[in-house]
């Protein structure tokens, strides 16, 4: 089990990584469904990133993820 704070460094170093991703491949998913494929993703390739106390590990990242990108 990953501690929070080294999750939530690991979830956002993903996401940006997987913005990149998107974005050289032309693909502007509504942000809602890029929530959701980002998650299915991190399940896919790296679950050890969602293997942290939560109730709601999909909720937290979304959470890690708003609170990272606010202006």
């Amino acid at each position: 089990m990953m501690r929070r704070a080294d999750a939530k460094q690991a979830i956002l170093v993903h996401w940006i990584s997987w913005q990149d991703k998107l974005a050289a491949a032309d693909m502007h998913p509504h942000p809602g469904t890029a929530m959701h494929l980002f998650y299915e993703y991190l399940q896919a390739k790296h679950p050890a990133c969602l293997d942290f106390a939560s109730h709601s590990p999909y909720l937290q990242m979304r959470q890690w993820i708003a609170e990272d990108c606010e202006p």
